[in-house]
């Protein structure tokens, strides 16, 4: 039998494992840049070129790596420019894109069972965590099957239909949907947060159907694989972390609330999945459909299926929760508030701070809606009552993310937009001090996902969403949440001068790449919440804009830090007070910062349209150009 320690010690070499196919991954970006392609790049090369040929577009090395970023990085927003650039209308993007996905999911399903084969060759974990990798990945073929399929009926399909009707007007999509019963209930009763449902036409009349019902193909191959894995794992033992019991509840609870046909059954259904995932807390960790960015309207809760895998090299000790902690409790009490109600909901987000599990690793299995991107870390689940009874869990993925950021080329976007002494700054950190760019990640974004549970309970997505707009707001929230608690650590971090510029030149150089997510529905919250990290960044000097030379100024003084920081004191302390306690629609917070310019959102101030607009033609010009000037070369030997 193996213990917790050697199962710890075959964990570290099932990282390294991940490790070395991520690195053969991430090489496709070779294929952009000056060198002489050995035998295995000139195979990539043909892999990469032969799609290109599929989908009619030139072999050059903007599509190359248009394409490269869509297989490596999962996001198609280059893609999609590239094939505006060449007069693409929507219907053919949208093949396209659904084309790209295939052959994406093809590639990772290929490496997906390299990395079992491994696993099982080597005998590594246990007979139990083995049979469960194995049928995870046989329900995550079927998911990804599925995949498709969702996204053109809801999407593509009911969404599209749904803003044709309101002329594009969310807010009037949202009303219609809760004035005609079409939003799913949730607890006892109330209007749901999220859909594990379909709208249908029936006659004239819309209609709500259970996926079962709408996917019944799809959901029977799943459930039946699903049922087949918690079969094989009652026949087997896991005497390392005695969690048996735990997976097999979890997969029965997935059964059953796939299966579910009554509409307002559902999210009590997946409740009951999250309860039974709550209690699985070993480094083998699985997880389910529990996200629901792209459907504005219904949050459909998408396809996702994977396994993480946690990195015992990584432990906090809770330093970052213990942060939040203080900092909500401290930032109350300076409102000076005298409301029952607002106390419980901070005393109830605070409990939830001190339930968290805290899981650090890398992404090890993933399929379905994951390969339109994964996060770099996430806090879930969402349903704030089984979070009251259970806690959460927050997955972090910063091994991932510095490996990958680590292969990419240089593009000559960043060096247009921010200059090479600002670039080079950032990328010493990244290549030449592991330790400091993790502790960034940390405060960024760990920061980011305990932030997202300060100031909510179990109705506050529910009762704030009436036009639709809580996901547009939350994100920035917790954002801020995880900036605030390191500003108000003024006896620990935040007296490091050194790091707080670098935390300050994180927020900016995030806030402005983000405007290249304004055409991608799906990421529309990062997109919003940019636009409002800009209105504070330029109102407090920290950026210039001069909209007649077309030149961006980036200021990380003192002086200037400790203007921003008053303002995200000033800011966030508004949107908790006038919107988050007492649960009221974020629409007007919103309305101060932004507005609907035809199909996308636009900044409402006059100098940060234009610097949008700037920056905007310089990533359809550069955002695909592989920058000359410098090179990940000049910073070898990697801090390892």
């Amino acid at each position: 039998m193996k213990t917790a320690v050697d199962f710890l010690k075959e964990v570290e070499e099932v990282q390294n494992i991940l490790v070395g196919l991520n690195k053969k991954t991430d090489s496709f970006f070779e294929l952009v840049e000056s060198k002489e392609l050995s035998s295995e790049r000139k195979t990539q090369l043909a892999f990469i070129d032969d799609f290109l040929q599929k989908l009619s577009l030139e072999q050059t090395n903007e599509t190359r790596l248009a394409l490269i970023t869509r297989l490596v990085s999962l996001r198609d927003d280059s893609l999609i420019q590239v094939l505006k650039k060449v007069g693409r209308n929507e219907d053919e993007i949208r093949l396209s894109r659904e084309q790209a996905y295939l052959w994406v999911s093809e590639f990772y399903q290929e490496k997906n069972a390299e990395f079992l084969a491994i696993i099982e060759d080597r005998e590594l974990l246990s007979y139990f965590y083995r049979t469960a990798l194995k049928g995870m990945h046989k329900i995550g073929l079927k998911m990804t099957n599925w995949q498709p399929d969702w996204t053109r009926t809801i999407i593509d399909g009911v969404n599209q239909k749904l803003s044709s009707e309101f002329n594009g007007d969310s807010k009037k999509v949202v009303s219609f949907l809760s004035e005609n019963g079409l939003i799913d209930k949730g607890h006892h009763g109330n209007p749901g947060d999220r859909s594990y449902s379909v709208l249908v036409k029936d006659g004239d009349e819309w209609k709500s159907k259970a996926y079962c019902e709408v996917f019944p193909t799809h959901v029977g191959a799943v459930v039946q694989e699903i049922n087949t894995l918690k079969d094989e794992l009652k026949d087997c033992s896991d005497p390392t972390f005695h969690e048996k019991e735990a997976w097999v509840d979890y997969l029965a609870a997935l059964s059953i609330a796939f299966e579910e046909k009554e509409v307002h059954t559902l999210i009590d259904r997946w409740a009951d999945v999250d309860r039974k995932w709550m209690g699985i807390s070993s480094p083998i960790q699985p997880a389910h459909p529990l996200e629901y960015y792209e459907d504005h309207y219904r949050q459909a809760v998408a396809l996702e299926w994977d396994v993480r895998i946690s990195n015992p090299e990584h432990s906090t000790k809770g330093f970052r929760k213990r942060k939040l902690e203080e900092m909500a409790e401290k930032f109350y009490l300076s409102f000076g508030l005298d409301n029952k109600d607002f106390e419980d909901t901070v005393e109830f987000s605070i409990n939830k701070l001190d339930s968290v599990q805290l899981h650090i690793g890398r992404v090890g299995l993933f399929y379905a809606a994951d390969y339109c991107g994964l996060p770099s870390a996430q806090v879930v689940p969402n349903d704030e009552l089984v979070s009251k009874e259970y806690g959460k869990k927050i997955f972090a993925f910063p091994d991932n993310i510095l490996q990958t950021l680590r292969s990419r080329p240089f593009i000559r976007l960043g060096k247009e937009v921010y200059g090479k002494e600002f670039l080079k700054k950032q990328r010493e950190i990244t290549f030449k001090n592991k330790a400091l760019w993790f502790q960034i990640y940390d405060i960024t974004t760990i920061g980011h996902e305990y932030g997202h549970i300060l100031w909510t309970n179990e109705d506050t997505e529910a009762v704030m969403n009436g036009s639709g707009q809580y996901k547009n707001v939350e994100e920035w929230k917790a954002t801020t949440g995880g900036l605030v608690s390191f500003f108000m650590d003024t006896e620990g971090e935040a007296k490091d001068q050194a790091l707080c510029e670098h935390i300050l030149s994180d927020v900016v150089k995030r806030s402005i790449g983000l405007i290249a997510w304004k055409e991608t529905p799906e990421v529309l919250p990062y997109y919003m919440e940019s636009l409002i990290h800009l209105k504070g960044l330029l109102d407090t000097g920290v950026i210039a804009f001069d909209t007649e030379k077309l030149d961006l100024k980036i200021d990380l003084s003192v002086e200037k830090f400790e203007a921003i920081k008053q303002w995200y004191f000033d800011t966030y302390k508004k949107l908790v007070v006038d919107y988050y306690l007492p649960k009221n629609d974020p629409q007007s917070f919103l309305d101060e910062f932004v507005v609907k310019e035809g199909k996308f959102y636009e900044s409402k101030d006059k100098t940060i349209q234009a610097m949008s607009v700037w920056y905007w033609d310089l990533y359809k010009k550069y955002g695909r150009e592989v920058d000359i000037s410098d090179s990940r070369d000049n910073y070898m030997p990697f801090d390892e």
